[in-house]
């Protein structure tokens, strides 16, 4: 599994630890080496766009994930799992209004995107508790150790 990265991490952020948030969240997931995913950090103004062009909604939101699995739309590439996407600005908001680090409210960005993209969502009560289950087990064991 390669994890590729594009555009400013935030200070308190390496690639390394962001390397090791998705191998986390994959091993949570019972899912080994599902495939190669890229972040890309950007702004607001690319992530409402995206996620108007590809959601129907007209707003930034903190993170999108994009699957290259069967029936996503995308082309499939046999060693992509998929695409997400980061708005720092909206990240560094959330850490604001959250009483987080921004640190820590990246680090759930990428765990949280991970799972969608290994097929985790939160639409309903039963697997909102699942997937946040597993993000919070992993936060706390990757963050603690950084």
């Amino acid at each position: 599994m390669e994890i590729t990265i594009s555009g400013r991490l935030p200070a308190g952020i390496s690639a390394a630890l962001v390397k090791r948030l998705v191998a986390a969240a994959c091993s949570a997931a019972r899912r080994r080496n599902p495939g190669d995913i890229h972040i890309a950090v950007a702004d607001d103004r690319v992530v409402r766009r995206l996620n108007r062009l590809f959601r129907g909604k007209d707003k930034t939101t903190d993170v999108l994930s994009f699957s290259y699995g069967e029936g996503s739309g995308f082309p499939s590439d046999s060693k992509g799992l998929g695409d997400i996407v980061i708005s720092l600005p909206k990240v560094r908001r959330q850490a604001r209004d959250n009483a987080h680090t921004v640190k820590e409210e990246f680090a759930l960005m990428v765990v949280h995107g991970t799972l969608h993209l290994l097929g985790y969502d939160h639409e309903k009560v039963r697997d909102e508790k699942v997937m946040f289950g597993i993000q919070d087990k992993v936060l706390r064991k990757v963050l603690k150790g950084s």
